[in-house]
């Protein structure tokens, strides 16, 4: 835009160039040599499956809470 009533003859529409120099640099990352981590194997191995039922005692509030989302999403439903 220029504007012939206050343009100047030093007039630039060019951006003015600060002296702040930017240097990019390219970044390669460098292969990390990580040596896989192995469990060893025991073919005599045993999974356990522990029922949270049985680990409640039967008047304990968690029993309650249970019941009362189950009707809750019984009628949603």
């Amino acid at each position: 835009m220029s504007n012939p009533k206050i343009t100047t003859e030093n007039y630039n529409m060019e951006q003015i160039l600060l002296p702040l120099s930017i240097h990019e640099e390219t970044v390669v990352p460098q292969k990390r040599n990580i040596t896989p981590t192995f469990i060893p194997y025991d073919n005599k191995q045993t999974t356990v499956i522990f029922d949270i039922q049985d680990l409640i005692p039967s008047h304990h509030v968690a029993r309650v809470i249970d019941q009362m989302i189950g009707y809750i999403l019984f009628r949603a439903l």
